[in-house]
């Protein structure tokens, strides 16, 4: 009989045990629950944010780069532009045009026999449309947004007509020498004329093209 009583209370006690010890962990995780869980969706979003930075600070340093390179290729492109403006003549530097010329020529054994400038009175006039037909509509007046900046209105360019008198090795000489001198001396037109009394001679005839600067 007592040991039957002492088997019962084991079992009571055993079970009130289990109960404690179950209330307890139940007690502790849901602890851990609420300390833990709020924490985990602060760092997740400390995370979302830190990502966010991450990529923020990327695109601004991409951006960055891209504003650099466009930067460098705008000063590339200004000093290509100055270098361009810096081959065009001014009006102090036509008036030596010749005088150039005849000294580049010199260098190379040619002589220079003649030089004038080259009047152009062939020029196109702008075509201008037939008046409208009684009742018809007049054509609508160009828009001002269309119209553009000729790169011509920035440049005038004047040619002359130059006479040489010299070998071929000379006057290939002296093109190369025109085609790298500093100033923009462009080549249009080109005729060599054989000589009998001379055969290692010849009369060379050149129509060269300068560009002068408008103000």
């Amino acid at each position: 009989m007592k040991f039957s009583l002492s088997l019962q209370t084991l079992k009571l006690l055993d079970r009130k045990f289990l109960i404690n010890v179950g209330i307890r962990y139940a007690a502790v995780l849901l602890f851990l629950f609420l300390v833990l869980f709020p924490s985990c969706s602060v760092l997740n979003s400390l995370r979302n944010k830190a990502s966010d930075e991450k990529n923020q600070l990327a695109r601004t340093r991409t951006k960055i780069a891209d504003a650099l390179r466009m930067q460098k290729n705008q000063n590339a492109f200004r000093n290509e532009i100055r270098k361009g403006e810096e081959r065009l003549f001014t009006e102090d530097e036509l008036s030596q045009l010749i005088s150039i010329i005849s000294d580049l020529a010199k260098s190379q054994n040619l002589q220079m026999t003649a030089s004038k400038p080259i009047q152009e009175t062939d020029k196109i006039l702008p075509s201008v449309p037939p008046p409208p037909k009684a009742g018809a509509r007049a054509p609508n007046a160009p828009d001002a947004n269309s119209l553009k900046t000729s790169p011509r209105s920035f440049y005038t360019d004047q040619k002359f007509e130059v006479e040489l008198l010299g070998d071929y090795h000379s006057l290939g000489r002296f093109l190369s020498a025109l085609r790298k001198n500093p100033k923009l001396i462009h080549v249009k037109k080109l005729e060599i004329i054989s000589l009998p009394a001379s055969p290692f001679e010849h009369e060379i005839k050149l129509s060269v093209a300068v560009y002068l600067k408008n103000r």
